[in-house]
């Protein structure tokens, strides 16, 4: 039986148990959650203010309705509601779980760490809450504190992968390479499908002098074959293709990326590096032009755009392009050279 269908028969025994009298909230809440995963909002919205009216003293209700908002990405609204649930029900973890899930995801991760704070004291046994209020931790540089929530799960469940996987990217960031490698691995030992820690180990093994390259791109090969749209593998194993100057295999690997998340400026930028190589001088100049628009404080691409067009004769672009490179990044790598092609720029372009 599907999935689909385990979630319609479970409805119809919620119907069926509501029918004559839209008395239970459990069983209303319950729907409304049914109704939710199949977009049906107006209805679970219904059911959850249903409930909340049967119940007004219950955090329950009003929580379902917040997270209705939140899986809506009505996020300043679902925000609002989670305020008032955690003042008037201090004790109810879902709520600050998800407040702090809701902040981070805005970026505010110093905001979200004492809800997940609070969440995590009141559910200490609770693997969910654990794992992200580790990642909290990470977001706001205490990597001890996160580590000791991964490995708090890991004791609660020992098949948790995800906690692996976040131990090895704290490695990765200490450098310490053979303790990221392993653990990496045991991420995978539980989940061989699990892309991210296929491209994590990858990352790992390239740093590693004692691993090969080629470890890294069976990896990278692996984090795509599990997920087809991991633009970081496909950046990753065009890397690769570029430094063994198999630039058409680049090519591919570089359009595969920016086709699957045009915001990768990476993408963009090696995606120009290697029209540049092969030639094609007015796809480098798009490409590059195109990891300005996904940042535009980005030096580089203003430096190889000069390039293109002082090859191209375009003397008056070059010289802007320069002028910019040299604005954004004035001791930048190749500051000299595009100071050098300004100074013979300079009588006729003086930008």
């Amino acid at each position: 039986m599907s999935k689909e269908n385990e979630y319609e028969e479970a409805m119809d025994d919620l119907k069926e148990s509501l029918r004559g009298s839209l008395s239970k909230t459990r069983e209303l809440r319950e729907l409304g959650g049914y109704f939710t995963l199949f977009n049906m909002t107006d209805e679970a919205e219904f059911l959850f203010k249903k409930a909340s009216e049967i119940e007004p003293d219950a955090p329950e209700p009003k929580f379902a309705s917040a997270s209705l908002l939140y899986s809506q990405g009505e996020s300043d609204a679902a925000e609002e509601r989670l305020k008032q649930i955690t003042a008037d029900f201090p004790d109810f973890a879902p709520a600050f779980s998800l407040m702090g899930a809701l902040l981070n995801e805005k970026g505010d991760s110093e905001a979200a760490l004492p809800f997940l704070e609070k969440a995590a004291a009141l559910e200490p046994e609770n693997p969910d809450t654990l794992f992200n209020l580790g990642n909290s931790y990470d977001d706001n540089n205490q990597p001890d504190k996160a580590l000791g929530c991964y490995n708090k799960v890991l004791e609660l469940d020992p098949d948790h992968a995800q906690s692996y996987n976040s131990i090895g990217l704290i490695h990765s960031d200490d450098e310490n390479w053979a303790s990221a490698i392993s653990a990496f691995g045991k991420a995978l030992a539980i989940d061989p499908s699990y892309s991210n820690a296929h491209l994590n180990l990858a990352a790992a093994y390239l740093n590693n002098p004692n691993a090969s390259v080629v470890d890294a791109e069976d990896e990278y090969k692996l984090a795509i074959k599990f997920d087809p749209y991991n633009a970081d593998a496909h950046l990753g194993l065009g890397e690769i293709h570029y430094n063994d100057e198999n630039y058409r295999k680049a090519l591919e690997c570089f359009e595969e990326a920016v086709h699957n998340d045009p915001s990768l400026v990476a993408a963009h930028l090696n995606l120009g590096n290697t029209y540049y190589v092969l030639g094609d001088l007015e796809e480098a100049a798009t490409s590059f032009k195109n990891a300005v628009s996904a940042d535009k404080e980005l030096a580089e691409p203003r430096f190889w755009t000069a390039k293109i067009r002082q090859r191209q004769g375009k003397e008056l672009e070059a010289a802007i392009n320069y002028k910019l490179y040299l604005t954004l990044d004035p001791e930048g790598e190749w500051a000299r050279e595009a100071e050098e092609a300004l100074n013979t720029l300079k009588t006729d372009w003086p930008v």
